[in-house]
């Protein structure tokens, strides 16, 4: 059995693990110094004999933070060069206050960093969630239950605290944004936009929004709504299209 190293940085010591059961090995030099020259030679596991002469180690090289550029991991040139981490170096491909700001403002669901329910980094995210409740930035308990909820959960528990004292006269900006945001992390969805054409898209509904859509319930009695989402998402459609025409 070959087994399996991992190193969460390049200056911490390594790990070995049987690639047959998955348990912790010891390193081939935990015995050194000991008195005794003999390395483990089997799994304490599932009794594999171990081949760490044939073990993978990590291959580490320079890294910077994808969003600020800030320094990750160098190679230390000396006579024997030698890769190493920075405090800012968290195992991820942003620096740890990139990160943390990422884990504020992110669903945990729609992550690609962390691997929710098993994030390793929801430690970053607990500390980054103090500070904003510390700095009045956020309603903590309000925010903590939006991260982790579905589009569904969170509508509804929408409906259920208080708006902020402005809101009617910024709900079509954030509505904009929001849906900028969600064109940009999901560019499949835009040529699906650009496809309707000249169609005027209606966000229908029978529960009553005429403000957002058009309710075709009877007792709205076919008033016509304002449709304000389905406007927002035609401005933002010919937004794209003058984009692509300009790319052509």
């Amino acid at each position: 059995m070959i087994p399996k190293i991992t190193q969460a940085a390049p200056n911490i010591s390594e790990q070995y693990w049987c690639s047959t059961c998955g348990r912790n090995l010891p390193s081939p030099n935990q015995n050194a110094g000991s008195g005794s020259e003999d390395p483990w030679r089997f799994c304490p596991g599932c009794g594999e004999p171990i081949e760490y002469e044939k073990a993978e180690p990590v291959h580490w090289q320079e890294q910077d933070c994808v969003k600020c550029g800030c320094a990750l991991i160098r190679l230390v040139r000396c006579n024997t060069p030698f890769f190493q981490a920075k405090y800012e170096y968290v195992g991820a491909p942003l620096c740890r206050n990139c990160l943390e700001e990422h884990c504020v403002q992110t669903n945990c669901l729609q992550c690609e960093i962390g691997n929710w329910p098993n994030c390793r980094y929801a430690d970053i995210k607990r500390q980054g969630l103090q500070k904003a409740k510390e700095r009045g930035t956020t309603n903590h308990q309000d925010r903590v239950q939006f991260l982790t909820m579905t589009p569904q959960q969170a509508k509804r528990r929408g409906h259920q605290i208080q708006m902020r004292s402005d809101w009617d006269s910024r709900k079509l900006t954030i509505m904009h944004n929001l849906l900028v945001h969600k064109f940009n992390e999901n560019p499949e969805l835009i040529p699906k936009l650009i496809a309707t054409g000249s169609a005027v898209l209606v966000e229908g509904n029978t529960w009553h929004d005429n403000f957002w859509g058009c309710c075709t319930c009877s007792r709205c009695g076919g008033r016509r709504g304002r449709n304000n989402l389905g406007r927002l998402l035609m401005q933002l459609r010919a937004d794209y299209m003058a984009l692509y025409k300009e790319a052509q």
